[in-house]
């Protein structure tokens, strides 16, 4: 049977364009929305391409759809072990410790004040937000 594109029926948000489309290329629908969400904040594009998807793409067809997800694979995963009930320690669910909480409203202030200085030294703000993106990348990939 060959696969169309079309609209999700069961993976929707709003409309389906998003879970046809991850449907189609056979992944995630949640990548595919996420892929859509950062195209629109940084080009704008999304706002004129998802009307334009839906307009386009025909209606969902809820029996070809389940065909398709019955003719993808299971994932393959490990075997399932059954745990007691009573070996597996209570989750504590009491407030965070105070020195979390110092620390994250650190981080908060440093980055305001971070906001403020590069502002005071005429560096332009629209390149802060790349440069933290990518100083935080690299900062994560060094302490794996």
């Amino acid at each position: 049977m060959e696969q169309r594109l079309r609209r999700s029926q069961t993976e929707r948000m709003l409309a389906g364009v998003c879970g046809g489309i991850a449907i189609y290329l056979r992944v995630d629908p949640v990548i595919i929305r996420l892929v859509f969400i950062l195209v629109t904040i940084s080009t704008g594009i999304g706002l004129l391409l998802y009307p334009l998807l839906w307009i386009v793409m025909p209606a969902p067809d809820a029996a070809g759809e389940a065909a398709v997800r019955s003719a993808t694979p299971p994932p393959v995963t490990g075997a399932t072990i059954q745990l007691d009930p009573a070996s597996v320690p209570p989750f504590d669910r009491s407030a965070p410790s105070a020195g979390s909480r110092v620390s994250w409203i650190g981080i908060a202030l440093l980055g305001v004040g971070s906001a403020f200085l590069a502002r005071e030294l005429g560096i332009r703000l629209e390149m802060l937000l790349p440069v933290v993106l990518i100083t935080t990348g690299i900062v994560l990939l060094l302490r794996r």
